[in-house]
């Protein structure tokens, strides 16, 4: 049994060292992309409404090494979700995003422990974890992933063995962070988390196709 552990250990490990030689021998810099910018494509999703639009300051663009983004609020009904997502277009990226276990509790946030959710949508599952975060009386449900083009992972550490194998297979290495908060309301948290996951399956198969719809190969 340990010796199958230590042979996956140093599988992963010989993993992770090739993609690091792709990604630094390989890497496109100032890759610009010619396809409609997040903002104007996701006016709408499904039945959800855009209803607010935040604008991130300089200093946080760079900050996060930003490619794109999108921070906006979406209504269905009375269901309010907030999105954020966070893209890049080189692999070299991966990573530059903050993780929500280090950004919230940074801001004065209090948070519950991760919990592995799997939402079902019209093309492959989202990978993702939700956290409970509260600051005084105001609590928000948070659903995240990390997205490495096609596929989908809770953390970082899976995202750059995605950004691995959509390398071996060819695919570009368009990756982001994906954050959809719900504020709880009447201590009802699975109400807040069903609204995250409602928008969840609306947007993500679109989603899915505005990163990988420009794959030619």
């Amino acid at each position: 049994m340990g010796q199958k552990t230590n042979r996956q250990l140093i599988y992963i490990a010989a993993c992770l060292m090739a993609a690091a030689v792709l990604v630094n021998f390989e890497r496109a810099p100032g890759v610009q992309s010619d396809r409609a910018g997040l903002s104007e494509v996701f006016m709408r999703v499904g039945p959800w409404t855009a209803v607010n639009e935040t604008e991130m300051q300089d200093t946080i663009v760079t900050s996060l090494d930003l490619d794109d983004y999108l921070f906006r609020s979406y209504r269905n009904g009375i269901a309010v979700v907030s999105l954020y997502v966070g893209y890049y277009y080189t692999a070299d990226k991966v990573g530059a995003a903050h993780s929500p276990l280090v950004c919230f509790p940074g801001q004065g946030w209090e948070i519950s422990p991760p919990k592995a959710v799997s939402v079902k949508t019209d093309e492959n599952p989202v990978n993702a974890e939700r956290i409970l975060i509260q600051k005084g009386k105001h609590r928000e449900a948070i659903l995240y992933w990390f997205q490495a083009y096609d596929r989908t992972s809770p953390g970082t550490f899976h995202q750059k063995l995605n950004n691995f194998w959509a390398k071996i297979r060819s695919k570009p290495e368009d990756n982001a962070f994906v954050r959809v908060s719900v504020t709880i309301r009447e201590d009802d948290v699975e109400g807040a988390t069903a609204s995250a996951e409602s928008f969840i399956k609306a947007f993500y198969p679109v989603f899915l196709d505005y990163v990988t719809g420009h794959d030619k190969s």
